[in-house]
């Protein structure tokens, strides 16, 4: 813990002391371009991973899944306590400076355009594609709809989505036919409940929680609808959670 507290400071000193480099750019200035990933899975099915704490309810269970419909897994943030995903994503510079120690060495990577060299260099060294995304915000509070598209160069447009919910619109890009997901759990309740399946705590008023549900709620179907305008058969949330619309227990596909 106390090299990991050295090395964050290190690097934010570096970054934001007046005088030195410039501040961290905004996801939105960036050019986006055809992402390198589209159509690498072509038909294939996905599982993508959220954070909530059903992910290790059910990771027996996904575990099988996975096996028995060949799935192609996606993990976000943090993936301790899950087997190693396909590919690995991060939006949040934060969380990518506490959790790149958990990418396993298998897994592909892929990063927010946002991120500065200086900062990928001092937490990883591994290969990576970048994030072909323009976001208004990569916070779904300050979303008042939420939304995500996606054009024909495999371009993903979005205000409000989180990182899972990026990772679904990347498996589209990449080809899916179906996306399971798993620890989609939402944000019911307060901002004492535990909301991940790692120990980590953002939100402390019920007003916050409610707004992230809806903008997530709507991106949600955004995503299903996108997948099936492209001849999908949908999205299939496996484990429960707020967004009863599109959940399907996982008991029904084992």
């Amino acid at each position: 813990w106390f090299s990991m507290f050295t090395r964050l400071k290190r690097f934010f000193a570096a970054r934001f002391t007046q005088g030195t480099q410039p501040k961290l750019k905004k996801i939105s200035d960036y050019a986006v371009v055809e992402p390198e990933y589209r159509d690498w899975h072509v038909g294939s099915e996905f599982l993508v991973y959220g954070n909530g704490p059903t992910v290790k309810d059910f990771q027996p269970e996904l575990e099988r899944l996975v096996v028995k419909r060949n799935l192609i897994v996606m993990g976000v943030n943090n993936t301790n306590g899950i087997k190693a995903p396909d590919y690995h994503f991060f939006i949040n510079c934060r969380r990518f400076c506490n959790y790149a120690k958990t990418i396993h060495h298998s897994s592909k990577v892929i990063l927010s355009p946002a991120f500065p060299n200086t900062m990928i260099n001092e937490f990883y060294q591994g290969p990576y594609e970048l994030l072909q995304a323009q976001m208004k915000s990569n916070t779904v509070l300050v979303g008042e709809l939420g939304k995500v598209s996606i054009d024909n160069k495999g371009i993903i447009f979005t205000d409000g989505a989180q990182v899972s919910t990026i990772a679904m619109a990347v498996a589209i890009v990449m080809g899916a036919r179906v996306i399971y997901v798993a620890g989609m759990d939402g944000f019911s309740g307060t901002g004492n409940q535990k909301f991940y399946h790692y120990d980590e705590k953002d939100f402390n008023h019920s007003r916050d929680l409610e707004q992230l549900r809806k903008v997530t709620s709507k991106i949600l179907d955004d995503i299903n609808n996108e997948l099936c305008l492209r001849g999908g058969d949908g999205i299939h949330l496996v484990t429960p959670g707020d967004y009863d619309k599109f959940y399907t227990p996982i008991e029904n596909f084992l």
